[in-house]
C-alpha cells in the first residue's frame, strides 16, 4: 500500500473529527479517569449534577475504570445527536447515572491542564511531529518532515518500528488510529517507543512535543541537510 504524507494524514483524522462530537467534558489521561472540567454550554454542563473531580466508571454500561484515555475518548464520541449514557462515582457518595445527547460544543477558554483529555468537540488545532509511517502494521518510519519534533529529536530513524504512543500499544490498531494518536494541541507531549532498526531486539523511549511545521523553517532544515549531504564523485 502506498506510503500517505503527512499532509494528508492530517487532513483524513482533521475530516474524522468535524463528523464526531462529545459532551464537553475534560478527563485525566491516567485511571481512574476523573473530571478537570466540563465546557460551558456543553452536554455535560448543561445535565446540572455533574461535578468536577466526578469519576467516570461506566459509558453505555462498560467499565472503564482501567481504560487507556484513548479507548474513553473514542467512546464518548458519537455522531451529533447520538445519546451516551453515563454513569459517574462522586467523592465520598453513591454512584450516579445520566443519559446525556451529544453535541457540538464551542469552547471559548481552553483549560491547557486538561487540553490532551477530552470527550468534547472542541475547535482546536491538530498538529504532529512530522513523522510518516507505513499504512499497514507493523508500522515503520518512513521518513522525518525537515524541521518536525521528530527530526529535530535527532532520535528517530527511517525503518524504526513504532510500537506504543503514550504507553499504549498500537500492534492492534488501525493506521487510522494510530493517525489519532499522534495527534494532539501544539506543545502537548507524546512518548513513543519504538523498536529501532539497527537493534530490533530493543526498546527505545523518546518524548516530543507536538508542533505546527512551519513551511519556512522546513525548507530551510531540508536545505541544510542537502547542503551538508557529500557530493558523489563522477565515475
Amino acid at each position: 500500500m502506498e506510503d500517505l504524507p503527512e499532509r494528508e494524514s492530517l487532513a483524513e483524522a482533521g475530516q474524522a473529527a468535524k463528523e464526531l462530537v462529545g459532551i464537553g467534558m475534560r478527563l485525566t489521561n491516567e485511571p481512574p479517569h476523573a473530571i478537570v472540567s466540563l465546557v460551558a454550554g456543553g452536554a455535560a454542563f448543561r445535565q446540572g449534577n455533574i461535578k468536577v473531580r466526578d469519576v467516570l466508571i461506566e459509558i453505555n454500561k462498560v467499565n472503564i475504570e482501567r481504560t487507556h484515555i484513548f479507548e474513553v475518548r473514542k467512546m464518548l464520541l458519537g455522531q451529533t445527536g447520538s445519546k451516551v449514557t453515563l454513569r459517574f462515582k462522586p467523592p465520598n457518595q453513591v454512584p450516579y447515572e445520566v443519559e446525556l445527547v451529544r453535541r457540538v460544543t464551542h469552547d471559548s477558554g481552553r483549560d491547557d491542564d486538561a487540553s490532551s483529555a477530552t470527550g468534547s468537540a472542541i475547535a482546536v488545532e491538530q498538529v504532529g511531529i512530522g513523522m510518516r509511517l507505513t499504512n499497514d502494521p507493523p508500522f515503520s518510519v518512513v521518513s522525518l518532515v525537515p524541521g518536525g519534533s521528530a527530526a529535530l529529536s535527532g532520535e528517530i530513524r527511517a525503518k524504526d518500528v513504532l510500537v506504543e504512543i503514550d504507553s499504549l500499544s498500537i500492534h492492534d490498531k488501525t493506521a487510522a488510529d494510530v493517525r489519532r494518536l499522534m495527534l494532539g494541541a501544539a506543545g502537548s507531549p507524546i512518548t513513543l517507543t519504538l523498536s529501532p532498526a539497527s537493534a530490533p531486539s530493543t526498546r527505545a523511549q523518546v518524548t516530543l512535543a507536538r508542533a505546527r511545521l512551519d513551511p519556512a523553517a522546513a525548507s530551510a532544515a531540508k536545505n541544510r541537510a542537502s547542503a551538508s549531504s557529500p557530493i558523489p564523485s563522477p565515475r
